[in-house]
């Protein structure tokens, strides 16, 4: 990446969609970047941190959801004895259940936000992108206002 420090000095003119300035405007304006320019500088290093890392965070969250799947079938014998069960276990239940929940929710994040890096890479028209990352985080969470 580049160094603060380091002159910036190349053009690079670029053609962009009405609804792409908008975008990048509004990202400008809600992290109080000054400029269009800066805003655009600092999305692209955005993008190609998260490219550069994309395979790894795959991973890492594969390996916590085959550990969290772990916790279900454990959950499932736990509550079949609930009864049984002290209040440290039961509560040990809990936690152990919503933290699975919360992994999952994470997971989905996750697979889609690189699933969707990666139609960057193809000949879709943005706004074709946006839309399904809108569509897919919904999805995923009919609460979230995306």
């Amino acid at each position: 990446m580049s160094d603060e420090r380091e002159l910036k000095d190349q053009r690079i003119p670029i053609m962009m969609t009405e609804k792409e300035v908008t975008a990048i405007d509004d990202w400008s304006f809600k992290h109080r970047i000054r400029s269009r320019g800066e805003a655009i500088r600092r999305l692209c290093q955005i993008g190609l941190v998260f490219d550069d890392h994309r395979a790894e965070y795959v991973e890492r969250f594969k390996s916590i959801l085959d550990a969290a799947s772990a916790i279900s079938p454990l959950a499932r014998r736990a509550a079949n004895r609930i009864d049984e069960s002290t209040d440290l276990e039961r509560a040990a239940m809990a936690a152990g259940v919503t933290t699975l929940i919360e992994v999952m929710k994470m997971f989905d994040l996750v697979r889609t936000t690189t699933g969707l890096a990666n139609n960057f890479k193809s000949d879709k028209e943005i706004e074709d992108i946006i839309s399904e990352a809108k569509e897919i985080l919904a999805a995923n969470d009919p609460g979230n206002e995306v």
